[in-house]
This record gives C-alpha cells, structure tokens and sequence, in this order.
C-alpha cells in the first residue's frame, strides 16, 4: 500500500514538472492567436494608413478621348480632365445650350446650381420651390429641385439630370453624384479625371 501511494506521487511530480510538452503546447496556442490578431489587423491598418483617394474638385478643359477601348469593352468612351494648379477638376458643361463651368464635388449627392448660373439658364428664383433643405458646414441651406433637359460635356451628353438650386453663395456649380453615378465609371490617376459611358 504504501508503495503505491509513492508511485503515485512519483507520477504526479513528473506530470507536473518533469515534462515539456504543456509549456510547448501552451507557447503554441500564444503564437496561433497572435498570428490570427495579425492577419485580421493589418488590412485595416493599412487602409488607416492609405485611404481611398477621394475626388473634390475646380475646373480645367476637359481632353476629348473618344472611341478608345475602356476597360477592354469595345467602343466604350472617355473623357480626360485634367486637375487644376489646386488639384481640383473643372469642367465646362453645355446645358440646353448655355456654357455652365462646373467644380466636380463626389461629395455632393446632387447636382448643383449657384442662383447666377440658374438665372443664365432662364431659372428665376422666385419662381422656384425652395423645398429641400441641406446640411453644410455653414449650416442648412436651401434647395429648389430641377431637372436638366440636356447635360453635354465633350461627346458626353445626359438628359433628364436631376439638380437643385441653392440659396446660398457658391463660386461654382458643382458637378455631383446625380450626374456621375449615371456614367460607366469615373476614376482619378495621380492629376487626372477620368470620366468613362
């Protein structure tokens, strides 16, 4: 009997101390879960790091590229726009005939017209409904609802573009998201504006 009870012992103690394999196993699992951290981290780190170049812009002449190849699909279309000493993109819009200088804006949701270029295109505002309201840095502002007959940039030509007019001071009027979510894509590389249908 009290053999046993000293074999018993005897094992306990190797278990506990004598042998490697727990501590092996136990640094094994540390390095597992760190490696999984890792590998899960650092794709946020990096776009942390490096975000999405986004697109606010000003106006210079677009570069006319017609019936070139886009994204291998034959007889797709763009236009090159370059940016501006500010690195904002300008562009010159033909709306129902009248020559409108447009600041591309992907933050805008809209298309926007100042008060002057809605007055060069017979848009009086006293005659507008000034129903839609807007949140800016400057606070909220007013929006009248329109819709753009005919929207020509180059060889680029959209109808029935929605827009608004604002009562508020505004340099430019900005070329938004009501217009470029229509096309087939839009992309800047490194001082150009590529606008793609």
């Amino acid at each position: 009997m009290h053999e046993e009870d000293y074999d018993w012992e005897d094992r306990l103690s190797r278990a506990r101390g004598g042998s490697t394999i727990w501590p092996l196993l136990r640094n094994a699992g540390f390095m597992l879960a760190a490696l999984v951290i890792l590998i899960v981290g650092m794709p946020r780190m990096f776009n942390a790091i490096a975000p999405e170049p986004q697109v606010t812009g000003e106006i210079a002449q677009p570069g006319d590229r017609p019936e070139e190849d886009v994204d291998g699909v034959e007889g797709g279309y763009e236009i090159v726009v370059p940016a501006t000493s500010g690195g904002h993109f300008l562009v010159e819009a033909e709306i129902d005939g009248v020559a409108i200088e447009f600041l591309v804006d992907t933050g805008s949701s809209m298309v926007v017209l100042s008060e002057d270029d809605a007055e060069l295109l017979g848009l009086r505002a006293e005659e507008l409904d000034f129903t839609e309201r807007y949140q800016t840095a400057n606070g909220i502002i007013e929006g009248a609802p329109v819709v753009l007959d005919r929207m020509r940039i180059g060889d680029l030509e959209l109808e029935d573009v929605r827009s608004t007019v604002i009562r508020a001071p505004l340099d430019r009027s900005l070329l938004g998201m009501s217009f470029l979510s229509r096309l087939e894509g839009y992309e800047v590389e490194r001082d150009r504006l590529i606008l793609r249908w």
